[in-house]
């Protein structure tokens, strides 16, 4: 008898179906209302469809909200997201788990699309609407993304790309305000295209094909960058100037050779530094102290902070070390200088 329940109750479960955004879904996933951009009036700020197995976002739906600030689609089956750009005041746009492939909708207008593409909606006043003109969080993450291009996002601080595609950022342009990159989880190589971003501070980008710091240019302000489980075996010859860099993860990279380390010397305001996992961290007796070695004002070295005691220790096997090197090439001089007299004498 309960079998039989349990085989009913199976048949009769429903399938779970795409749809497209339409005019009541939007009316009850609006919530926070606030005063509208200009202080007019009042109007709803916040959209949540998250989970609703949308396939499209529908057509004109989203521009009659046009005060919306806060989006949240993630988790659907989206591909086209055009209409989201006919939102003038959105600050914040969560996009992630969707089919998304491409950044062109945020990007230049001429890339966005072709000639056949509607005029752009005016502002009050008559003025043109630019797009994403105060986007400032911008989460794409888990879709389908294979190339970071050019943004048109001006206030745009941070944008989050983890677990696309994204094999190449030649196409980036920079951006003059962003300060915060997630791009983990792509099949990245290097960091070319990784310019003119004056205002970045830190980069996610574990876990991709990384094999050195070299790409980045104008980026003054770059404190942290995360690389871990990436393909950094030889760090590069001549390192990017980076005058800022405070912390580097190296953390499961193929990196073998302590003089490695000896090149990011260059970096003058570098205190942390992440091996853990790394060949050079498993074949070294104390990798902890020969790190502090290389960098005695280190403060903090595989995720811990440095002691008293560590950097003590490290100063005196340093010393110690010297002392020994000296009395071996002295030792050295004097034999030589023995074997060119007892030469001469024969």
């Amino acid at each position: 008898f309960n079998f039989d329940i349990s085989i009913t109750i199976m048949a009769d479960a429903p399938k779970v179906s795409r749809t497209s955004l339409n005019y009541l879904m939007v009316k009850e996933c609006l919530s926070q209302i606030g005063k509208t951009f200009d202080g007019s009036g009042y109007a709803f700020t916040k959209l949540d469809v998250s989970n609703k197995h949308l396939s499209s976002l529908g057509e004109n739906y989203l521009p009659q909200f046009k005060y919306l600030r806060y989006v949240e689609a993630s988790h659907n089956a989206l591909r086209s997201i055009e209409d989201v750009a006919d939102l003038p005041y959105v600050l914040k746009v969560n996009l992630s788990h969707n089919k998304i492939d491409s950044l062109k909708v945020f990007g230049p207008k001429g890339q966005q699309g072709g000639d056949d593409d509607p005029p752009a909606e005016e502002e009050e006043g008559g003025e043109e609407m630019q797009p994403f003109k105060y986007l400032q969080d911008l989460d794409l993450s888990h879709n389908k993304i294979s190339a970071l291009t050019a943004l048109q996002c001006p206030k745009l601080i941070r944008l989050v790309l983890d677990s696309n595609k994204i094999k190449t950022a030649e196409a980036f342009s920079g951006h003059e305000k962003l300060k915060t990159l997630y791009i983990q989880g792509n099949r990245l190589a290097n960091f070319i295209g990784f310019k003119e971003m004056p205002e970045l501070e830190e980069v996610f980008a574990g876990d991709n094909h990384i094999v050195g710091l070299g790409g980045f240019e104008n980026v003054p302000k770059l404190k942290k960058i995360h690389l871990q489980r990436n393909k950094v075996q030889k760090l590069d010859e001549e390192m990017p100037e980076l005058p800022e860099l405070e912390h580097l993860d190296l953390e499961g990279n193929p990196i073998n050779n302590l003089k490695e380390l000896e090149k990011l010397k260059t970096f003058e305001k570098l205190t942390s530094l992440n091996v853990n996992e790394t060949p050079l961290a498993e074949e070294t007796e104390n990798i902890r102290l020969e790190i502090l070695i290389l960098f005695p004002s280190f403060t903090v070295v595989n995720g811990e902070e440095v002691t008293d005691e560590e950097r003590e220790e490290a100063i005196d096997t340093a010393k110690q070390r010297w002392e020994e090197a000296e009395e071996a090439r002295k030792e050295a001089e004097r034999l030589a200088a023995e074997a060119e007299q007892e030469g001469e004498e024969d």
